[in-house]
């Protein structure tokens, strides 16, 4: 979260400033999902509204750290996974169990080229289905198999 606590015009105290940036902080750190923190978000204060003595810093961070847990709920906010490209070197014959074990995982099959006896596999996947696979290859190759991963992007 970047920026300065908004409104400007507000007569707010640095200790009430720094209390309410604190909350929206810490609200930011464990979000709505998975206590997850929260990514690529702007948070702007339009109003704030003054109670005399009873407008604490901490009464003002509870009221903004509140404020933005409300305004992440009906944000619909939706959890990011990690998406992975994966490369799969293989014997031919185990060309069609592989292939029916990544889609399983829900793998979107890229391509596939074959070089003397060995086919490579390429896809794309989610990161979860993708846990323990190492072994899941060993079992279907006969232990011939082996791929490698890495980190494409990031979807809902």
């Amino acid at each position: 979260m970047g920026g300065r606590v908004l409104p400007e015009g507000a007569d707010l105290s640095l200790a009430q400033r720094e209390a309410i940036e604190q909350s929206l902080r810490s609200t930011l750190a464990a979000g709505p999902l998975l206590a997850a923190q929260v990514q690529d978000i702007l948070v702007r204060i339009t109003e704030v509204g003054l109670f005399g003595p009873a407008s604490t810093s901490e009464a003002l961070g509870a009221a903004a750290s509140k404020a933005l847990r409300q305004a992440l709920e009906h944000a619909e906010p939706a959890a990011m996974h990690p998406v992975m490209r994966v490369e799969v070197v293989i014997p031919e014959p185990s060309l069609g169990t592989v292939l029916g074990d990544l889609q399983a995982r829900r793998a979107l099959i890229q391509g596939t080229e074959s070089v003397g006896e060995d086919v490579t596999i390429r896809a794309e996947a989610a990161l979860e289905p993708l846990l323990g696979y190492a072994t899941a290859l060993r079992s279907l190759t006969q232990g011939r198999g082996q791929f490698s991963m890495e980190l494409d992007r990031f979807d809902v």
